[in-house]
């Protein structure tokens, strides 16, 4: 089940921007591009798609410097009253394991982005997460962020004794990992950074205890809304759209090939250009359009040196940007500048 299908609430969108907010940063930067507006992420209603969020989580990134163990600071601050009706589904359910299974089974209506499995052992439960290969550059700060909020809301289900026997991360190439203050406090267990997969760990015990606020009755209701919030959620979309959003979620002037797309989406390249030419369209097209809305948005930042731009979009030189720029908009990249300006 690709959680890139589904709809999303706007919570973990407002819990990125609030972060921001705190170190100083404005919200349209952090906004910036993702074509959201500051005031939709008060509405308790409203919804987005799963590549806003990313583009959020990107310019964050970007904007502090890529700091090492954001993700794991990004997950401790999750709590079940940010999910709606799945969380208080889990809080319902009879056992911390029925909450678990119910947790996996409505998975799109959270914040992740990783692949979640569960694999019971005789005495361990272990979550293994996989890296999300939808956002280059993200991948790391996406899987730190869902383990650390896997393990705060596994916490608030089981118990404040709960603590995890172990949090595997893979070892990062040329860097250190970071552990944000309090973690090992928090969850019982300091990161091991040195790991060859993504893992939490704990007692299965944990499991089995009855949780104080359980109502079958509500818990059943709440599993039936649930039901029904994941197919109002799921995207209807095509080959074309899936690819739109693969090629959205990449940093700009990043040319992915079309090998590379079909792999993100499960499939070959020979059945992603067909299925692309069913709909009218073509991967060298889409391609095309990706880098034109991305320049677009860079040379709409006044922020950046148009140098800056056409170095970002990967080109060697301003002029040779300034000649893809005009063949995709009909106008030079300052004429656009000026013009957004006036706009």
């Amino acid at each position: 089940m690709s959680l890139l299908g589904f709809r999303r609430g706007v919570a973990g969108t407002r819990l990125l921007v609030e972060y921001g907010r705190e170190r100083s940063l404005p919200a349209a930067a952090l906004l910036q591009g993702s074509g959201i507006d500051e005031a939709l992420l008060t509405e308790p209603d409203a919804e987005l798609e799963p590549v806003q969020e990313l583009r959020v989580a990107r310019n964050l990134s970007r904007l502090l410097g890529h700091p090492p163990g954001l993700g794991l600071e990004l997950g401790l601050r999750y709590r079940l009253g940010n999910f709606g009706l799945w969380g208080y589904g889990l809080l319902s359910s009879p056992t911390a394991g029925a909450a678990m299974e119910m947790a996996m089974r409505f998975l799109p209506l959270t914040y992740a982005f990783s692949a979640i499995s569960m694999r019971p052992l005789p005495d361990t439960i272990e979550l293994h997460f996989k890296e999300p290969a939808i956002a280059q550059g993200l991948g790391r700060l996406l899987v730190e962020r869902d383990m650390a909020a896997a393990a705060m809301l596994t916490r608030q289900v089981a118990g404040d004794d709960f603590q995890l026997q172990r949090m595997s991360l893979k070892a990062l190439s040329g860097r250190a990992g970071a552990v944000p203050a309090g973690l090992q406090d928090i969850l019982g267990a300091r990161p091991d950074f040195k790991a060859t997969e993504y893992v939490l760990a704990y007692d299965r015990a944990y499991m089995e205890r009855p949780l104080p606020q359980a109502d079958p009755a509500t818990a059943a209701l709440c599993e039936r809304m649930c039901g029904k919030l994941m197919d109002q959620r799921r995207m209807d979309v095509g080959c074309t759209a899936m690819v739109r959003h693969q090629l959205a979620a990449m940093p700009p002037g990043m040319l992915p090939s079309l090998h590379h797309i079909a792999g993100l989406l499960g499939t070959s390249e020979r059945t992603l250009k067909r299925r692309l030419q069913e709909e009218g369209s073509s991967f060298r097209q889409l391609s095309g359009e990706a880098q034109a809305a991305a320049a677009a948005r860079l040379v709409g930042d006044a922020q950046l040196s148009l140098t800056e731009v056409a170095e970002r979009m990967g080109y060697a030189d301003l002029s040779a940007f300034s000649q893809a720029f005009k063949r995709w908009h009909g106008v030079s990249p300052d004429g656009f500048r000026r013009a957004h300006r006036a706009a």
